[in-house]
């Protein structure tokens, strides 16, 4: 028996160095199945602040990284040394999400495809983009801020700790690189700010987010949970035209990575030709900045006068505003920091939106 005992030992502890010679790690395939996906984004949340061996070479180049696997799995199975993309011993938003973003829809190996449980509308708790925040009449060039709402009070959310999504729109109508999705605001699932998320362009009509927690501790209730900015295409459009808005492929996770079923939702917006409106001036309202990028002075020109226009952040928060009254403004901006802006401007009843770039 104690023979038997001894072999049972030597060869358990021969399959843990073969597995740990063997261990591999393709860096932002934090799941490990084979694909880079907004999945592996949630895994990085549900491991954040663990930490074990390091690998040999700290690299995140898209090839396969030997190392060792960690004492550390997740409920669902994950080894957490998948998840440390860069190597260096640590799981943290700035070294091993950015693998992910660089290696988006890569795969290697055998695939195995991410589960999406699809959810029963009315059964299931529902994600969906909330219809009462449209304008009543939305035109070409209207922005629309829509609030993103995770789970009704029939139907509420019980333990979240990250979400992964797909949004879907018709790219004849809305560039999908002029989709914002701001998560910033508090909330029932946001009360203190302990969260990362990312948005991945999937293609030229999809979008893929995912939102998680860092702090290991589960959120349960419903309502919204960030907000959805998008820009009509400013075209001249003759005929009233609807496009649709979708929302699928969810995947909704505890804090061990245990899957609720979820219902996704399509929004129907459509939009009105420029001459059929009584509150917005008749032709196309049009306008344009420059230079751009800017460093001291912008300057606005627009076909017909400008009631305001505001300058945000690139985290959609306000940052300045003026309100010139006729078709032409300079704007200073020589005191703001570098980097990525919007303008948005009001036109009669349309609003308009461009990027600006500060450098």
């Amino acid at each position: 028996m104690k023979q038997f005992c001894l072999l049972l030992l030597s060869l358990l502890l021969q399959q843990t160095v073969n597995l740990a010679q063997s261990f591999q790690v393709w860096p932002g395939d934090a799941n490990n199945n084979g694909r880079v996906s907004n999945v592996d984004f949630l895994h990085i949340g549900m491991a954040y602040n663990n930490f074990g061996p390091a690998r040999d070479s700290i690299a995140s180049t898209w090839e396969a990284q030997s190392g060792t696997a960690w004492p550390q799995v997740l409920g669902n199975g994950v080894n957490v040394g998948y998840i440390d993309a860069n190597g260096d011993g640590l799981v943290n938003y700035f070294y091993d999400a950015f693998p992910v973003y660089v290696h988006y829809g890569l795969t290697h190996g055998v695939e195995t495809p991410d589960i999406f449980p699809v959810g029963l509308p009315g059964i299931d708790p529902p994600l969906f983009l909330d219809e009462a925040a449209l304008p009543q009449n939305v035109y070409g060039g209207s922005v629309l801020n829509l609030p993103l709402v995770l789970g009704t009070a029939d139907l509420p959310i019980d333990h979240l700790y990250g979400i992964a999504f797909s949004l879907h729109v018709d790219p004849q109508f809305v560039d999908v690189d002029q989709i914002s999705l701001l998560f910033n605001q508090f909330s029932w699932a946001n009360p203190d700010n302990d969260r990362i998320h990312a948005t991945y362009r999937a293609s030229d009509s999809r979008l893929d987010v995912a939102w998680v927690r860092t702090d290991h501790n589960e959120r349960s209730g419903h309502g919204p949970i960030g907000t959805v900015s998008i820009i009509i295409i400013d075209d001249v459009i003759s005929l009233e035209q609807s496009f649709n808005i979708r929302i699928d492929s969810i995947q909704l996770l505890d804090r061990f990575g245990n899957k609720t079923t979820t219902a996704g939702d399509t929004l129907t917006i459509t939009i009105l030709p420029d001459n059929v409106t009584a509150d917005a001036e008749p032709g196309p309202d049009r306008f344009s900045i420059w230079p751009n990028p800017a460093r001291d002075v912008v300057y606005l020109h627009a076909a017909t006068p400008i009631r305001a226009a505001v300058l945000y952040d690139a985290w959609g928060r306000p940052v300045d505003r003026i309100e010139p009254g006729t078709n032409q403004a300079t704007w200073p901006v020589s005191g703001l920091p570098s980097g990525v802006y919007w303008i948005e401007v009001q036109t009669g009843g349309r609003f308009m939106r461009q990027r600006l770039l500060i450098n």
